[in-house]
């Protein structure tokens, strides 16, 4: 069974916004090797599913725990839900924890979140520090819209925004979209075009690689980066009551900005190294 065919027949009846069926015919698939694709496919979506199924009805109390913590912090619904692109282009909605202030896009349109972005809430952010607001996506896995493994789904709006500069962005979309995958845990989150071409190389690495043995070696890797980031989270909520009131003048200090009295230079204060925190990169906007 040739992969062309049975992404077209698979693709009857879906909204395919950036791939239309007359286009699968391309380079995308003919640089991806077709040997035991398919069989091994299907048994990763059953393996997937059955995995999902048990994680969810082991974690619904944990997840719906959360979402109470999330409604009593701050005004808005317990989740929060988004449109993504899934495989072949097919729109589906994901769902998450909420971890930003509610409708917080109203003026802004469609924006990528960006390092201490004042959107999110102070539960939120432990929630994404420990990624734990990611746990409804075992939902999207059991309805077929997401595996657990798979390059990370973006928004319509701001996928049709990237393919204009990287038209093989579209290549990703060949497998459904994971809640992990080898691009997640190599890289960081998506700031600007130059993060998602590196994303993208690793997304069609994964792709022309698709098989147990990298799909393995992400979860594994998964499991050891979850147990690590909740025990950083947790390591800086204990410490966080004791950072220093005076903490913004020695940014300003490192920034360059030293008293006049001084008379010297935040070179001398500080010769070591650079400033505490680098300057937010903005989000690419869409709302235009």
């Amino acid at each position: 069974m040739n992969i062309r065919n049975a992404h077209i027949d698979r693709a009857g009846g879906f909204s395919t916004n950036l791939i239309a069926p007359d286009k699968l015919n391309t380079t995308a698939i003919d640089a991806i090797p077709t040997s035991g694709l398919i069989p091994y496919a299907r048994a990763k979506f059953a393996i997937e599913w059955a995995a999902s199924l048990f994680l969810m009805i082991v974690l619904t109390p944990l997840i719906f725990s959360l979402g109470v913590l999330v409604k009593l912090s701050s005004p808005g619904p317990m989740f929060y839900s988004q449109i993504r692109c899934g495989r072949l282009g097919r729109e589906f909605r994901i769902y998450k924890l909420r971890t930003m202030t509610h409708q917080c896009e109203m003026t802004t349109g469609p924006v990528w979140s960006t390092a201490n972005d004042p959107r999110v809430t102070r539960v939120g952010r432990w929630l994404r520090d420990t990624h734990l607001d990611e746990l409804p996506q075992l939902w999207n896995v059991i309805r077929g819209d997401m595996a657990l493994i798979g390059p990370r789904p973006e928004r319509p709006e701001i996928a049709t925004r990237i393919e204009k500069s990287m038209p093989d962005f579209r290549k990703r979309l060949l497998v459904r979209p994971g809640i992990t995958g080898l691009a997640q845990m190599r890289m960081p989150a998506d700031t600007d075009l130059h993060a998602v071409r590196r994303k993208l190389a690793h997304d069609v690495h994964y792709i022309r690689n698709f098989g147990l043995a990298i799909d393995a070696c992400v979860c594994l890797s998964t499991v050891f980066y979850f147990i690590g980031a909740a025990a950083k989270a947790v390591s800086k909520s204990v410490i966080q009551r004791y950072t220093p009131p005076d903490l913004n003048q020695s940014k300003s200090i490192m920034s360059g900005s030293v008293p006049p009295s001084s008379g010297r230079s935040a070179s001398t204060f500080y010769s070591f190294g650079s400033g505490i925190d680098e300057a937010d990169e903005p989000g690419l906007s869409i709302a235009a």
